[in-house]
């Protein structure tokens, strides 16, 4: 029984990093804008260039992304269509593990006008 240990030990000592590392390597990559339509093979639009944009939603991880970052990704995102990142809101149920939050903005034209419904960028509070 005591080799079968050793075996099992030097193993799990062996194999731990290799586990690790999928893991570190997900908490430490960069936002991105998620874009479902963009897989979607059904979509009509699938495979063109995109004419308009509506809302641009950023995932991110909060522990390695400075909010400065995503505000910068949603403004060139609506800049391309000549408009402005409005935050809206967090939303949890978009993005994977690896990013868990996505900060959702709305591409506006006059973004004075918008200025009243919505609220300015915050990373959510941890509890």
């Amino acid at each position: 029984m005591l080799p079968f240990c050793r075996l099992f030990h030097r193993s799990v000592r062996c194999c731990l990093p290799l586990l690790a590392l999928p893991v570190l390597v997900a908490c430490f990559s960069p936002p991105y804008i998620h874009d479902p339509l963009a897989y979607d093979r059904s979509n009509e639009a699938f495979g063109r260039q995109k004419t308009d944009r509506n809302s641009v939603e950023v995932c991110y991880n909060r522990g390695t992304t400075m909010p400065d970052e995503i505000v910068r990704m949603a403004h060139k995102a609506c800049g391309v269509f000549g408009k402005q990142a409005v935050f809206e809101k967090n939303d949890y149920t978009l993005c994977p593990l690896s990013h868990p939050i996505a900060a959702v903005f709305a591409c506006v034209a006059d973004p004075r006008r918008a200025s009243l419904r919505f609220t300015p960028f915050r990373l959510p509070e941890t509890s």
